[in-house]
């Protein structure tokens, strides 16, 4: 048996400002409550995508790997998988935090850092995204009571924008947008302001003094640099490359087809931010129906790859 594309089923995360706009997405239980987010690839602890196609459909993206061992290729064989991609539905904001870099991840928590970008898949008017903190701030000044707005640096963004996120930079998604976030390998948020939001009967944690080893001052420049307004180019377009990871967006019409190759030495990762119902996956004698939400894990070597249908996918590479 070769190596094969394999579509993955979310895993539901429910979250105190969760909405019901994932629950919609094909292959997946039923999930009662808010749901805030959806890990279409994911394999970390507790949390590995269970495959729903093929000979290993029923097994999980870890068992898939080590059966493929090939499948990561040569230039993602680190012990650490190194992409978790997430579909986000912001009903309500979510807390103001800051992700660690590498070097403080591995000294302080023994695992990766966490730079992430964001694609906007929807955002309702007027939603906002806090990016950033006016200039001298102090994460103290944000634990002590509700901030005050003035403290920070905003993005209104639209529908097919790219939001980067580098560690050491306060943010917050407000509420009303719908996202597809791509990032390294890691769970770690420190929160700095949760607006007294209780889950479960109890507060969420803080982790102010974390934070605060972290944050990072980043310029106007920088902020400004940060958005991409991607909705008005052409596709194939290259939405995000940095040294974690690149990221390229496809349209496809049912008389226009997307053929994209997969690398001989790295696994790429699809992932539908918009389709109709005929959409669908062709690799050699593998067909995978794709729809809103669909993740696809392609295995390094895949070769060309076709997708036929209405829809608007993202390609994941590191």
């Amino acid at each position: 048996m070769k190596p094969y594309p394999v579509l993955l089923a979310p895993l539901m995360r429910p979250m105190p400002w969760g909405g019901d706009r994932l629950k919609k997405i094909a292959g997946t239980s039923r999930a009662d409550g808010p749901v805030g987010e959806a890990w279409v690839m994911s394999v970390r602890n507790g949390a590995v995508s269970r495959i729903l196609n093929g000979p290993l459909a029923g097994s999980d993206l870890s068992e898939y790997l080590e059966y493929f061992p090939d499948a990561r290729g040569a230039a993602c064989a680190d012990e650490v998988f190194p992409l978790l991609i997430k579909i986000i539905d912001a009903a309500d904001k979510l807390s103001v935090q800051v992700h660690p870099d590498d070097a403080y991840a591995a000294k302080n928590e023994k695992e990766p850092g966490k730079t992430e970008m964001w694609y906007i898949i929807d955002a309702e008017p007027g939603s906002v995204i806090t990016a950033g903190l006016s200039h001298g701030v102090k994460v103290e000044q944000l634990a002590s009571g509700e901030p005050d707005e003035a403290f920070f640096r905003k993005i209104y963004p639209a529908p097919g924008d790219v939001v980067f996120v580098p560690p050491g930079l306060v943010h917050s998604i407000g509420a009303g947008i719908l996202l597809c976030e791509i990032q390294q390998n890691s769970d770690l948020t420190y929160r700095i302001f949760d607006f007294d939001r209780k889950w479960g009967g109890v507060p969420r944690p803080l982790h102010l003094q974390k934070a605060a080893d972290c944050v990072v001052n980043y310029s106007n420049d920088d902020i400004e640099a940060l958005r991409f307004s991607r909705s008005d180019r052409s596709d194939p377009s290259e939405l995000c490359s940095c040294d974690k990871f690149r990221v390229e967006r496809f349209r496809t019409t049912d008389d226009t087809p997307a053929v994209f190759r997969v690398k001989n030495d790295r696994f790429s990762a699809l992932t539908v931010v918009s389709s109709d119902a005929n959409a669908e996956l062709e690799s050699e004698n593998t067909i995978v129906p794709l729809s809103f939400g669909s993740c696809v894990f392609l295995p390094a070597g895949t070769g060309d790859v076709r997708v036929r249908g209405n829809a608007v996918f993202l390609i994941s590479e590191i």
